[in-house]
């Protein structure tokens, strides 16, 4: 938003300092040269967007590190036994979204409601990921298929698609 406030002012400001010098000095050029400069920034911000834009429009996933940190830090919280089924994805530029199935310490239900408020704290702070779903399950009852293969060995490739 910044810079779109400043690309506007920017061009503003180049109109009028063409129009002066065609003005006081039938300087014609100015408005050509004006219109290339601020036609090729133009050009510059859509291409500098567009990688980022596509991610968000294809619903990208953090990178490899990124994710693996996530499910590192959820594994680490306090209360937490084991986590699994992990997906994330962006909803918008700046609010990215969690579900997780996590294998709870405690079976009792307000030690995993304590859980979840603080695993969505750190989520929030550490990997601004704004919302994050839970769901509660018993180590017995997951299906080891739903547990992506850099979770079961460590040197195999991730697979991060987000079935629904």
């Amino acid at each position: 938003m910044f810079l779109h406030n400043v690309s506007d002012a920017l061009a503003s400001a180049g109109v009028i300092v063409a129009g002066v010098l065609i003005l006081r000095y039938e300087l014609y050029i100015a408005d050509l040269t004006i219109t290339v400069v601020i036609g090729d920034f133009v050009i510059w911000q859509g291409v500098t967007l567009l990688p980022r834009t596509v991610r968000l429009l294809m619903g990208a996933v953090p990178d490899e590190s990124e994710f693996d940190r996530i499910v590192s830090d959820l594994r680490d919280a306090e209360g937490v036994a084991d986590v699994h089924h992990v997906q994330v994805w962006s909803i918008s530029e700046h609010y990215r979204a969690l579900e997780a199935h996590v294998v709870p310490a405690e079976s009792s239900l307000q030690a995993f409601e304590d859980v979840k408020a603080r695993a969505r704290g750190m989520l929030e702070t550490q990997h601004a990921i704004a919302h994050a779903t839970f769901e509660a399950c018993l180590a017995a009852d997951c299906d080891p298929d739903m547990i992506p293969d850099h979770q079961v060995e460590k040197n195999h490739h991730h697979d991060h698609d987000r079935d629904h």
